[in-house]
Order: C-alpha cells, then structure tokens, then sequence
C-alpha cells in the first residue's frame, strides 16, 4: 500500500537523521500533531500529505530540497 510504505519512509529518515517532527510538518505544511497521528498510524493521511511527502522524501534522496506544490 502506498500509504503505509510513504508513511513507514519518512518515519525511518526522520529517525535516521535525527530531524525534530515539527521540521517536518512545517516542510509539509500540516501541524507536527497531525503528522505524528499519520506517522503512528492513528489517523489516515491525505492524498495532498502524501503526494508532499513522497516529493519531500525523493527531493532528500536526490540531495535536493523538492517540494510538491
């Protein structure tokens, strides 16, 4: 599932690279607590969220800083 394999992605770069959560969110343009419920699998993310970070984790793979729009 696209899903879980985005979310289990960005979990483990997040904690491989020591970035704050809050980073994160505000790179993706959502509140660090909803990021958190995503990342925990409490809540489901939105195809928007996703879609950032997939583009977010792809611009970090890739040395770069992308961001879907």
């Amino acid at each position: 599932m696209r899903t879980m394999d985005v979310r289990e992605r960005l979990e483990r770069y997040i904690k491989e690279n020591g970035i704050q959560r809050m980073f994160v969110a505000k790179q993706l343009g959502v509140s660090k607590s909803y990021l958190s419920n995503w990342l925990n699998g409490n809540k489901d993310g939105s195809a928007r969220l996703i879609a950032k970070a997939e583009a977010y984790l792809e611009g970090k793979e890739d040395g770069g800083t992308r961001l879907a729009q």
